[in-house]
């Protein structure tokens, strides 16, 4: 399924015009009726009627168009979802006795923020059996 084919019929649909629907598409009025013609040979079944006023849509075209406007709905938010896959904040957590971090923790946070900038960091401090535990419970 061609999503451009979609928005065209749904502009053509909007508009109740070829014409209209090729300007609001930046394309010419041939290639909007080239379009539909293509979705109408898809579904093999005409969607618009067509008369010197305009288009209207046939009981086929407004069945399509929830359809189509479903379609192209659930495109975008599958995109947009996809898209956000990669924005997904990680965060690493660290914890460590005190005695770490002003010689070793310190500058290792920071080549860590500069490095990983996305990250988010969690730091605790813990004596070493409170560290075992932590370790042991996950």
């Amino acid at each position: 399924m061609d999503l451009q084919l979609l928005k065209t019929f749904q502009e053509v649909a909007a508009t109740g015009s070829f014409a209209a629907a090729a300007g609001r598409l930046f394309v010419t009025q041939s290639a909007v009726s080239l379009r539909v013609q293509r979705l109408e040979d898809e579904l093999g079944r005409s969607l618009f009627s067509r008369d010197k006023a305009g288009v209207v849509l046939t009981p086929a075209g407004q069945e399509f168009r929830n359809h189509a406007t479903t379609i192209l709905r659930n495109w975008e938010e599958a995109r947009q979802k996809v898209s956000a896959v990669d924005s997904v904040t990680k965060t690493l957590s660290i914890a460590a006795d005190a005695s770490f971090w002003p010689r070793l923790g310190f500058p290792w946070l920071d080549r860590l923020r500069r490095d990983l900038p996305d990250i988010h960091l969690r730091t605790r401090t813990a004596a070493p059996d409170a560290l075992v535990e932590m370790v042991l419970s996950g």
